[in-house]
């Protein structure tokens, strides 16, 4: 218990940092963006591998990575409690409060304040993306760039996306064609423990600031992962406080590995946390095309390899991997033809020993796009096809807000409020059927007319209206012509069984 206390106390003084100062299937639609279209420089080392053991190599990185850091800063209205609250009905105390203060208490229990925020960032295009941390600018109603504490200039800066499970944020200002200077990114895969780093930000106010340490460990969890499952963060000895929030960590190429996010107070600055730059190499383009992260969903339960298990599953002692529990009805895994105690041991791939790796995996995974899985069932080794979907956590109230706005259907997904896709696009769940044709239904919006109507994930839509429905292409031809104000007949297969279900478009 004291652990966890101490992690999180860690964790929230890592937010601290920038308050402290002032303060899916037919192809799916929703795939995940083209991580070609990068807008950032990538391994481009700013200082020549000979000069990286030369005595003035702080020198030098702070020379050419400094203008490229900013100072963030944020303004929102936050409601503070009255400090008089609970005492407003007492009349021995309102009295006393009159007559001391020769005025009436106020009865207000809450009131509005401005509270202003501080962090970091960095330049990564010549033309103003700006990298920092989500909780920087979280909630923020203006946000504010300076390239200097005293410097005269100040910059709007828009959000272009943002993700609270990474804690990263990438934002954007007008630069009037003024060209930046930019921090180029490195590849934290490739940091050593023990190899110079550098962190360069605004600590409590005091403009740029550059200290420098060693990597002191990788792959750091906090809450075990639990809290943060997608990030193993850099743990740093370079100086690392309050309001360094957003800021870089530098290799001694001049390259950033690393982006600032927390500290251990006990260690007063001296035991930093980094999230390293290769997670927000994936995330980058993902804002820049729709304002979000994107996550993979595959839909099954899963449990840790133990030695137990792998006796009970003949699996060798030696052996890693991740145990499917359960699967989830109509999601991709299912439709793939994965089974209970099929034991995953790569995605895309990747070598997987763990359920935190495999969920990472999944996380990085092409939305709408086949991926490959290895697996071991009953002592042999096979590879399955699976197309993972959108989180939805993530996705689900996204999609309300933008069918809103919109008011349109995407394609293979009509007016019942259903995604659907070609059955013969998942000959594992295929098999597992007595069907050979028609579509499955591969995802349900909530208080949608196709929940209302009794449709589950899974269904395979046979016929409408007595109208055999052969592919995608059959049903969305008949999904045109549905017309409000009636009724219509679905056949569907379900669980080894036909079904019909009325359906009344509303």
């Amino acid at each position: 218990m004291k652990k966890y206390i101490i992690i999180g106390f860690v964790f929230i003084l890592g937010a601290a940092a920038s308050f402290a100062y002032l303060y899916q299937k037919q192809d799916l639609n929703h795939v995940g963006a083209d991580t070609n279209s990068k807008v950032w420089t990538e391994n481009s080392p700013l200082i020549h591998p000979k000069e990286a053991t030369d005595l003035d190599i702080f020198a030098k990185i702070s020379e050419q990575l400094t203008p490229a850091v900013v100072n963030i800063h944020t303004t929102q209205t936050v409601r503070a409690l009255s400090p008089f609250r609970g005492f407003e009905d007492d009349e021995f105390f309102r009295r006393f409060f009159d007559d001391f203060f020769g005025q009436q208490m106020p009865k207000k229990r809450e009131r509005e304040q401005k509270q202003k925020n501080l962090g970091s960032g960095f330049v990564i295009s010549t033309d103003g993306y700006i990298i920092t941390n989500n909780h920087v600018i979280q909630g923020a109603e203006e946000i504010n760039v300076k390239f200097a504490e005293e410097a005269k200039d100040e910059y709007k800066a828009k959000v272009i996306g943002s993700d609270p499970r990474t804690d990263i944020a990438l934002l954007k200002i007008d630069t009037k064609d003024k060209k930046l200077k930019i921090a180029p990114l490195g590849d934290s895969a490739q940091i050593r423990v023990g190899e110079w780093v550098v962190a360069i930000g605004h600590p409590f106010g005091y403009g740029h600031t550059v200290t420098h340490g060693i990597v002191s460990a990788k792959e750091r969890l906090f809450g075990e992962g639990i809290t943060h499952p997608y990030n193993d963060y850099i743990q740093t000895d370079a100086s690392i406080n309050l309001g360094n929030s957003g800021g870089p960590l530098i290799n001694t190429k001049g390259e950033v590995i690393g982006i600032n996010v927390a500290t251990d107070a006990r260690a007063q600055g001296i035991i930093g946390f980094a999230i390293p730059i290769n997670v927000a190499k994936a995330l980058i383009p993902q804002f820049v095309e729709s304002g979000h992260a994107i996550r993979g969903f595959i839909g099954i339960q899963w449990h840790e390899l133990t030695d137990d298990l792998r006796k009970n599953l003949n699996l060798k002692k030696d052996q890693e991997g991740v145990i499917v529990a359960e699967i989830i009805k109509g999601e991709p895994a299912d439709l793939s033809g994965l089974k209970v105690y099929d034991v995953i041991i790569e995605f895309n791939g990747k070598s997987v020993k763990n359920p935190r790796e495999l969920l990472k995996e999944v996380a990085k995974a092409k939305v709408g796009k086949p991926s490959t899985v290895k697996i071991i069932r009953n002592g042999k080794e096979l590879s399955l096809q699976l197309t993972p979907i959108e989180r939805k956590d993530e996705a689900e109230e996204r999609k309300k807000e933008k069918d809103k706005e919109d008011g349109k259907e995407k394609k293979g997904k009509v007016d019942l409020g259903i995604e659907i896709a070609d059955l013969n696009k998942y000959p594992g769940f295929q098999e597992k059927i007595d069907v050979n044709e028609g579509v499955v239904i591969v995802q349900i919006n909530s208080d949608s007319i196709a929940e209302k109507a009794g449709f589950e994930k899974g269904d395979v839509v046979i016929e409408v209206n007595r109208q055999k429905i052969r592919n995608t292409k059959d049903f969305l031809k008949v999904a045109d012509e549905l017309k409000k104000g009636k009724s219509y007949l679905f056949r569907v297969y379900r669980d080894g069984a036909y079904q019909l279900l009325i359906v009344k478009i509303e």
